[in-house]
């Protein structure tokens, strides 16, 4: 899977990202409580389908303080594509 597009969607915690894979479909990256989480929605469809959709990688990383991670980490652990990075 490769991601097209990305974008910090917060600049405190939790982070998170908001974008659109290589093929239309909508995805969403969340950490917070220390647990990483990447769900993806139905192709052509708005964020909200990504983030009611299927979580296509999930892993308690931190602690449940935890809420802030660089995208360079977040794109090595789930061995997700992002040429824009």
């Amino acid at each position: 899977m490769k991601i097209k597009t990305l974008k910090k969607t917060c600049l405190a915690c939790p982070s998170q990202w908001e974008g659109k894979l290589d093929d239309s479909s909508p995805i969403y990256i969340r950490y917070r409580w220390g647990y990483l989480s990447i769900s993806i929605g139905e192709r052509g469809k708005g964020i909200d389908s990504a983030i009611n959709g299927t979580e296509i990688f999930g892993k308690q990383i931190g602690d449940s303080l935890d809420g802030k991670i660089e995208l360079k980490k977040v794109l090595k652990l789930s061995k997700l594509e992002y040429e824009n990075h």
